[in-house]
Parts: C-alpha cells; structure tokens; sequence
C-alpha cells in the first residue's frame, strides 16, 4: 500500500481520485501490484497515509525515496 501512497503523492491525487487510479490505470496497477479484489478504497488510503504521517515517517521516507531517485536519474 506504501507504493499506492507514493502515486498519490507524485501525482497530487486525493485519496478518491487514487482509489479510482488504482482501479482505471493499469500502470497504477502494475506498480502496486494490487490484484483487482484487494484494492483498497479511498478510507483505507487515507487512514494509512495518515498513520506514516503521526510522527514524520511519510516525510522523511518521502524525501529518501526522491533523494534517490534523483542521484540515479
């Protein structure tokens, strides 16, 4: 679900327009490897990227992950 999390936020979606991502966009799909019963809605998105946000976890894995990127880039 961490990766969902990540499209989300490179993408600017808010948590229904990801849940509708997830299920339209293939590449979405692919990427999190969601088969198409454990997709998760919007409500567990949201309460998922709420959870790695309490204590700057989403942050700081957010800035890591785009650090890297950018070296290999």
């Amino acid at each position: 679900m961490f990766k969902a999390v990540l499209l989300g936020q490179w993408h600017s979606l808010s948590d229904p327009e990801l849940e509708h991502s997830l299920i339209t966009r293939i590449d979405f799909n692919l990427f999190c490897r969601f088969d198409e019963l454990s997709i998760p809605n919007y409500s567990t998105l949201c309460r998922y990227r709420n959870w790695l946000a309490q204590d700057d976890t989403l942050s700081e894995l957010l800035e890591l992950i785009n650090r890297q990127l950018t070296e290999k880039a």
